[in-house]
């Protein structure tokens, strides 16, 4: 082979690589999304003063997502590279995020509440419009193909590749419906989520389905802001052996189970030992899961942009024990005394469980793969009303009377 031949091979082969890259120009007041094609060589790390340009490799699908905020200290980054919170820096960064779409999205995946009438009495609708009146491709789950069956189900038995052509998800239903997307896309990135509300809760589910044609017509214009709620990471060793791992988006709670002793446990922060509990169990939480268990135990309430790691002690047998808000980027590790008098139970958002015999623990940290949804407005009037509305947070029916002026 000659070397013009060579030469043209790897021309080629570099083309073909730039195709799964973008390069996004960063510009002081304005973040704008390039032309692939205008640039022949890396532009990276240039002068702070000047435009500044970031390479974001491994693009999961055709479209180019980007990341720009009103913030002048953050930089565009792609969806895949939203789990680098390192990106995302500064006062009010996190409530301004907004994506915009390089380019149309073409691929949607919708997943409705298990056995719910209403649910698919609403997704039929929604599905109808996708494909007719927002002409993308649609994908739903194996299990929904009975109720849908003109639509094409995704394959089951692997759904790592869920990710690499999903450009974001509409779900319908409530906080559990929610929660089962973040398990379809367990321990990889999740694409932007929709979700409309037609469970019980609806905490996170801040849509109303009734509008859902503006609302998707919307999200396709892109432009909208997100909000990234952080999940953790669990592993569970065994003899010092990695067991499980997953993702949690709410919590991850180590309890007693059926045993009717209480747990004994070793707290260690960062390899630091903090605590001894005993008690019921104790709760690890996200700033998004604040709300869920973790507000029936007593713990605190943080806005789900806020960055923590909630440690909140269940029933524990002393006057003293009190929640804690750790640093996100700690490891906590969750220790089985020897001494215990029972094995204890971990459960991952109240879906899956396994036990922890003696001398057993669960590492945890903060995920590298936040959920990003879709806010209805933005991030700070979503949660004010969900609190206020559905949890009725500071709601007094009486206000205090002004002191009278007369003397």
């Amino acid at each position: 082979m000659s070397n013009t031949q060579k030469s043209s091979q790897n021309l080629a082969i570099s083309k073909k690589k730039r195709s799964t890259s973008v390069y996004a120009k960063y510009n002081e007041s304005k973040p704008i999304v390039c032309d692939l094609n205008k640039y022949e060589e890396d532009l990276i790390n240039h002068d702070k003063e000047k435009n500044k340009f970031l390479k974001v490799k491994n693009l999961p699908k055709t479209p180019i997502t980007v990341i720009e905020s009103r913030s002048h200290n953050t930089k565009p980054i792609s969806i895949r590279n939203l789990c680098q919170s390192r990106f995302i820096k500064g006062p009010n960064v996190r409530k301004s995020l907004q994506l915009k779409w390089g380019s149309r999205p073409k691929t949607v995946l919708v997943i409705k509440k298990k056995d719910s009438k209403s649910a698919t009495r609403i997704t039929k609708k929604i599905l109808h419009y996708l494909v007719y009146g927002a002409k993308v491709n649609v994908l739903i789950e194996p299990s929904a193909q009975k109720d849908f069956p003109d639509n094409t189900p995704f394959k089951n038995d692997n759904k790592s590749y869920l990710n690499e052509i999903v450009d974001f998800v509409v779900s319908v239903g409530g906080d559990g419906t929610i929660l089962h997307v973040c398990n379809l896309f367990n321990l990889q990135p999740i694409p932007p989520l929709l979700a409309f509300h037609s469970g019980t809760l609806g905490f996170l589910a801040c849509y109303d389905y009734k509008d859902y044609r503006n609302s998707i017509k919307s999200t396709i214009k892109g432009k909208f802001f997100l909000t990234l709620r952080s999940r953790l990471v669990c592993r569970v060793f065994s003899n010092n052996e990695l067991v499980y791992k997953t993702n949690v988006l709410n919590e991850v709670v180590v309890g007693r189970g059926s045993s009717s002793h209480l747990c004994n446990l070793k707290c260690l922060c960062d390899e630091v030992s903090f605590t001894r509990i005993q008690a019921d169990g104790v709760l690890i939480g996200t700033p998004t899961g604040s709300t869920a268990y973790n507000l029936s135990a007593g713990g605190p309430i943080t806005h789900p942009s806020s960055s923590g790691i909630l440690f909140t002690p269940i029933c524990a047998h002393s006057l003293s024990a009190r929640p804690l808000v750790f640093p996100d980027s700690v490891k906590l590790k969750i220790k089985v005394a020897r001494s215990s008098r029972g094995t204890c139970t971990c459960f991952f958002d109240g879906i899956n469980g396994c036990t922890l015999n003696r001398g057993d623990y669960i590492v945890i940290s903060t995920s590298k793969y936040p959920l990003p949804s879709i806010n209805r407005t933005n991030a700070i009037s979503d949660w004010f009303s969900g609190i206020s509305t559905i949890l009725s947070w500071n709601d007094r029916k009486v206000v205090q009377k002004p002191l009278s002026t007369k003397k």
